[in-house]
């Protein structure tokens, strides 16, 4: 019965006929192979995706969390879950890169999972994580090719619009490259300040004046990297409530973990320090852990040894800080009527130039 109608159409080919059939036939069983194959490799990732989430978990429980956020990043990369966003998020803020965390959270905001309760949390997190950034909004001219914010390139479609870029506290380096060369912003930003920067760029005009703005990247990291000295005053109070003294000296940072300090101990006997201190995280608040070598004059030289543990909190970045720590001091030779091991608890603080 399918014949008939075949032949009342006009059909005067068999062959083409059979080829039209044959081709409608294929592609009946094509698409749904095709469709099983996305679904195949959409499980896969999202299989792929819980191993790694799991993973970041358990490295979240070691205090590993730069391993963690790894995992969660590649996790994400292969499921778009808003759970593992909001994993990167809070794991971010815990790495003290609060303008990454920031973006983080508010990309989470706009999922459909944010709702009730937790989007109620989430909002009170980025209120208080606006007021721990600095701002700035970018101006750039259209033969800007390239952006790069302390190395890491920004997306163009991010920036140029109305809402600022909130970038952490600090020192920091913009780059617009164009045809013509590299040009070098320097600036620094506290939290909370607002800053508008314009990127222009070398005129194409001017290509012999290209080499200048090209060789300013050999001198950005010295001025970049450069803290200055430091002035250091903390009181030392007796562990046992005996007495204190004050400190008053001079601090040398030593890249950007370690910070070198000597001074003079004033109180019932003269006496300084020489010591050694490491910062354990690059956040606000700072753990650290430290030793020093202070000595006093009592019948002659006394000299000691002291090792430290405590935190400093940046009150402006790199610029002043707020110190508190607990020292265990000892010396091994001390006149009659002295303790030889003392507990030292101090506060102080550190202003840089």
């Amino acid at each position: 019965m399918s014949r008939a109608p075949r032949a009342r159409a006009g059909s005067s080919n068999p062959a083409g006929a059979f080829a039209s059939l044959a081709l409608a036939a294929c592609v009946s069983i094509v698409a749904p192979a095709s469709r099983a194959d996305e679904t195949r490799a959409d499980v896969a990732g999202e299989s792929n995706a819980r191993e790694l989430f799991k993973q970041g978990n358990q490295l979240i429980e070691q205090a590993r969390y730069a391993d963690a956020l790894d995992r969660f990043t590649a996790a994400y990369a292969a499921w778009q879950n808003p759970k593992i966003q909001l994993n990167i998020a809070t794991t971010l803020r815990t790495l003290g890169r609060h303008a990454e965390a920031l973006r983080a959270y508010r990309e989470y905001l706009a999922t459909a999972e944010a709702s009730g309760k937790r989007r109620a949390e989430v909002e009170a997190i980025i209120t208080g994580l606006e007021a721990r950034v600095g701002y700035v909004a970018l101006t750039i001219a259209p033969r800007v090719q390239r952006v790069t914010l302390d190395g890491n390139e920004l997306e163009r479609a991010s920036l140029g619009g109305s809402e600022a870029l909130a970038i952490d506290p600090g020192r920091h380096v913009l780059v617009a490259e164009t045809e013509a060369g590299p040009e070098v912003t320097r600036f620094e930003i506290s939290a909370g300040e607002r800053e508008a920067i314009a990127l222009s760029g070398p005129a194409p005009s001017e290509p012999a004046k290209a080499p200048t703005p090209a060789a300013a990247p050999e001198d950005a990291g010295a001025s970049h990297d450069r803290l200055g000295l430091g002035v250091v005053t903390r009181v030392d109070v007796d562990g046992k409530g005996e007495g204190a003294v004050g400190a008053l000296g001079l601090a040398v940072p030593i890249g950007s973990r370690f910070v070198a300090s000597a001074g003079g101990l004033i109180g019932a006997h003269g006496g300084g320090w020489v010591g050694l201190e490491a910062l354990l995280l690059e956040t606000a608040l700072t753990p650290t852990l430290g030793v020093s070598a202070p000595f006093f004059f009592v019948d002659g030289l006394r000299l000691g040894v002291s090792a430290e543990l405590g935190g400093r909190w940046a009150i402006e970045a790199d610029r002043l800080f707020l110190m508190a720590r607990a020292a265990i001091a000892h010396f091994p030779r001390v006149p009659q009527g002295y303790s030889s091991t003392a507990l030292v608890p101090s506060l102080g603080a550190e202003l840089r130039w």
